[in-house]
């Protein structure tokens, strides 16, 4: 199995870009490539942490939203069944990539918030407080 070890820094801008391109609305072949291309992200992100089957069930997902929006969904669809299809089809191929890649920060990320905080204050030797509040504590 392959890790990938990646800055903090690198994981924000994974997120912002993902979160970016799949929430700009794709119109043009060359659009629904890139979208595609980046929805890949998160599933190769999931596959190198050892989550295939959370990947595959994505995939299909994913693969699922793309087949109804293409050849289901309308403009001149409507009804009920159409608004849940057109809710599920935008919650997965819009959201859903961002979200995994924002899940993926947490489980790789191996640092807790309060040794960073640790790490941080005693950096360069200045403390975060200030020496009045450092005595009341």
């Amino acid at each position: 199995m392959m890790k990938i070890n990646l800055d903090p820094r690198t994981k924000l801008f994974m997120i912002f870009a993902v979160s970016f391109i799949v929430m700009v609305n794709a119109v043009t072949p060359l659009e629904w490539a890139i979208r595609i291309i980046v929805t890949l992200i998160p599933i190769f992100l999931l596959m190198t942490e050892g989550k295939y089957a959370s990947a595959f069930r994505f995939l299909i997902f994913y693969g699922a939203a793309l087949v109804l929006l293409r050849f289901c969904i309308s403009e001149n669809s409507t009804g009920i069944l159409s608004a849940l299809l057109v809710g599920y089809c935008g919650i997965v191929a819009q959201f859903m990539p961002a979200l995994i890649t924002a899940l993926h920060i947490p489980v790789t990320e191996k640092k807790s918030c309060r040794s960073s905080h640790a790490s941080l204050s005693m950096m360069k030797g200045i403390p975060l407080l200030s020496p009045n509040r450092q005595a009341e504590n």
